[in-house]
Parts: structure tokens; C-alpha cells; sequence
């Protein structure tokens, strides 16, 4: 069984964890009819023991903050923020563990 997480539009829940052998399958066996993925924002399955990368972001207004994702990209995504942001951005350094 693989796991995904659902990210509603309303934002309520926020995240809610769905478990099936596929993503149409998880969202069944939650009980969702078809005409409830109208109000998915988007969905992300969960990968058990995936070391995701970190990046520290130093923002144009002094500000540092880490994020972790996949990707670069992932990261943003999971961190709330819309790719219009990357215009505010100073600079990015991926951290390296080890």
C-alpha cells in the first residue's frame, strides 16, 4: 500500500494522510466520491525512507529560512510558497549532510 497526502483547497483539514495501491484507490477507500477531487488543491505521495534535501534560502530582506523537499522546486511547494517568490530571493545553498 502506498501512502499520499491530500491538500485541500479550503485548507481544512490541511493535510490529511490517505493509504491504497494508487492514488484513485486511497481516496476510494477514504470514503471520497469522484466529484470530491474538485476540491484537492494537490496531492503528494509519501515515500518511506526518502531523505529529503534541505536548503537554507537567504531572502532580500535579510531573512534566512531552511526548507526540504525533494527538489528545489518541492521544496518551495511544501513550504507554502508560490513561485513568484523565487523573485525575492537572495540567494539559495543546498545543505550537505555528512
Amino acid at each position: 500500500m502506498k501512502k499520499f497526502k491530500l491538500h485541500w483547497l479550503s485548507g481544512e483539514p490541511k493535510e490529511e494522510i490517505v493509504e491504497g495501491t494508487d492514488i484513485a484507490d486511497a481516496f476510494a477507500h477514504a470514503g471520497y466520491s469522484a466529484g470530491a477531487i474538485r476540491a484537492l488543491d494537490w496531492f503528494e505521495e509519501i515515500k518511506e525512507n526518502k531523505k529529503m534535501k534541505k536548503f537554507k534560502v537567504f531572502w532580500i530582506t535579510g531573512q534566512e529560512e531552511e526548507v526540504e523537499g525533494d527538489n528545489l522546486a518541492d521544496a518551495f511547494r511544501r513550504a507554502g510558497y508560490l513561485s513568484s517568490s523565487l523573485l525575492t530571493l537572495d540567494n539559495i545553498e543546498e545543505i550537505k549532510e555528512g
